[in-house]
């Protein structure tokens, strides 16, 4: 059965797109000012409505398609933002004429595609890429008074042999199957699994696939991360806040709920 979505992060989907939402309104680009304010209101929630939803089949099923899979996942974001970009631009002409009530687009269609493909491609890379990963603390200097827990710096990466394949292994690419599991990192509606050979996503919660390592060891260190035990390399303060040193030099958040975790995962 396919993994669907439950703890989709609403709360940062709906200030990204309606502060997008709202910027259109007021700016009103494309002509649409002759609009009254209701009706910009109606033609812009209709055309974000569009392009969103060609963008996120389109990408989707780029990003997961087998025969593209050796392709690096930003590229395979591009190319399916370019194939969404010719429907959705041709949803927009047609709000446009009608909602619009303009008699002709007043931009050639090449234009558009080019426009709308940018557009998808930013907004999908911010929800996916940029913001997420600005959910982890920025390095900074530790507070004098608070010293770190462990400051040994990233070691180089050495083997992490689980006891055995697990079964969400089965979900990544046959060139990272046999590789092993690092740290799972929840990317909105998608599980980032890194490998010692490289990362994928995979649609799924992180609760289920924690339970699909059957027994990798590791522990979670936040609500949205997992790190393997072979992957732990130190545990930092950065201030209030503190930070998993992964040995292969990623930093990931470590929240106060699961610090004791965390701990007791370095020190074993």
């Amino acid at each position: 059965m396919r993994e669907v979505a439950i703890d989709l992060d609403w709360g940062r989907r709906l200030s990204l797109y309606g502060g997008f939402f709202l910027a259109l309104v007021v700016l009103a680009p494309f002509e649409t000012r002759d609009l009254a304010f209701w009706e910009r209101v109606v033609f812009w929630a209709a055309d974000i409505s569009v392009v969103g939803f060609f963008m996120h089949v389109f990408i989707r099923t780029t990003v997961h398609a087998p025969r593209l899979r050796r392709l690096p996942h930003p590229l395979r974001m591009v190319l399916g933002s370019m194939a969404a970009a010719v429907p959705a631009g041709a949803g927009i002409i047609y709000l446009f004429l009608t909602i619009g009530r303009h008699e002709t687009f007043p931009v050639h269609f090449a234009v558009l595609w080019a426009e709308t493909s940018a557009l998808g491609f930013l907004l999908f890379a911010i929800e996916y890429y940029i913001w997420p990963r600005r959910t982890a603390p920025a390095p900074g200097p530790a507070d004098k008074d608070a010293p770190a827990v462990l400051e040994p710096g990233p070691e180089p990466l050495s083997p992490v042999e689980p006891p055995a394949i697990p079964r969400l292994a089965e979900r990544l690419p046959p060139e990272l199957r046999e590789a092993p599991i690092l740290s799972l990192s929840m990317q909105d509606h998608y599980v980032e699994v890194t490998t010692q050979d490289g990362a994928h996503l995979v649609l799924m919660r992180l609760s289920d696939a924690v339970d699909l390592l059957d027994g990798v060891p590791g522990a979670r260190v936040h609500r949205s991360h997992w790190v393997s035990a072979g992957a732990l390399a130190a545990l930092e303060r950065e201030g209030r806040r503190h930070a998993a040193v992964l040995r292969d030099g990623r930093r990931l958040p470590v929240s106060q709920s699961y610090l004791a975790d965390a701990q007791a995962l370095l020190n074993a």
